[in-house]
């Protein structure tokens, strides 16, 4: 069991470290025929980045979406190591 979350907690952080990284990148171009109006008046927000034209909003919402799911494999990282914790302070499987 102990080897079990001791796996289970190091693939976990590793895909949280991987989703915080795609979220650090990922973006939505915004479509061509748009022009940045604002969003005040029913148009985009776009940035330009080195040439290339981003949908802010959908760039945001892209980006959360992946910070969520870093965030759920960190705490399940937490929780295994947390798990390796309590059955080794209860003494319910002898110490590594």
């Amino acid at each position: 069991m102990i080897d079990f979350l001791g796996w289970l907690g190091s693939v976990s952080a590793m895909i949280a470290a991987l989703a915080w990284f795609k979220a650090s990148i990922v973006s939505v171009d915004a479509p061509k025929d748009t022009h940045g109006v604002g969003a005040l008046l029913g148009g985009y927000l776009i940035s330009e980045i080195n040439g290339k034209r981003i949908d802010l909003h959908k760039t945001l919402e892209l980006q959360s979406k992946w910070n969520a799911r870093a965030a759920l494999a960190a705490f399940v990282s937490g929780a295994s190591a947390g798990g390796i914790w309590f059955l080794q302070a209860w003494q319910l499987v002898p110490p590594a």
